[in-house]
């Protein structure tokens, strides 16, 4: 667990504090990753993969032309990605990733070209949700839940990609022209930030709901008999 949890405050988190106060830093798992939503992914990345290289199939005994043949390979290779390639990007960044908490943040730090800061103010942040899994890893969820979300957008994502599964029944008719639709381009819902695959998820939730109800307290007022303040009943007349 020593590898997964570090007490210590990441060398990134210095200059981002301010004046906040350092309160749990961590890391997610390490190594290919399989989570539930992949029952769903792993079928639909097959089918994208076949309809990919159907057209391959299909003009076996003739010359494709290099413009079709380009476009053929491009959509091949995001099958390839979908259904093998994401497990091992997921995992090249969650190498090093490190979760870290305030007690007016919540930072996620890393990202596969180049280190970014993911800053989550706690403040602001209105649900939060805790799943543990049987390996006694959890992940907190902050925001809405991503996976209802975009079932009810009709997609879902995978490997950072947005699989559009209903947008055929968004499709509207364009004016003039039969037979021809055009897309209604609504965005897809963004993924949620997460701290994933975490040790003592539990505590970290905890000190979560700490802090926020730290920041929600209204100040203390000041103390009539705090040293420095003459109590007004001792006041010269």
């Amino acid at each position: 667990m020593s590898d997964l949890l570090s007490p210590s405050m990441p060398p990134e988190m210095a200059p981002l504090l301010g004046n906040e106060e350092f309160l749990w830093a961590g890391k997610p798992k390490e190594g290919l990753m399989f989570r539930k939503s992949d029952w769903l992914a792993i079928p639909v990345s097959l089918v994208f993969l076949g309809m990919a290289l159907r057209p391959y199939w299909d003009a076996r005994g003739r010359t494709m032309n290099p413009v079709e043949m380009a476009a053929l390979a491009i959509f091949a290779t995001l099958g390839v990605y979908l259904l093998v390639g994401r497990f091992f990007i997921d995992a090249y960044v969650r190498r090093d990733m490190v979760y870290a908490l305030t007690t007016h943040r919540a930072l996620i730090i890393g990202g596969f070209f180049s280190r970014k800061v993911l800053s989550i103010d706690l403040r602001t942040l209105q649900q939060t949700a805790l799943t543990q899994r049987r390996d006694g890893l959890g992940t907190i969820t902050f925001g809405p839940d991503g996976g209802l979300n975009s079932l009810l957008a009709g997609g879902f994502w995978i490997g950072g990609v947005w699989i559009d599964l209903m947008g055929w029944l968004r499709q509207k008719p364009q004016d003039g022209r039969p037979g021809h639709f055009d897309r209604d381009e609504d965005p897809p819902p963004p993924e949620p930030a997460r701290f994933e695959a975490i040790p003592d998820a539990a505590m970290v939730m905890a000190k979560i709901q700490q802090a926020q109800a730290a920041l929600a307290a209204p100040p203390e007022a000041p103390n009539a008999g705090s040293p420095g303040i003459t109590p007004a009943w001792q006041l010269p007349r």
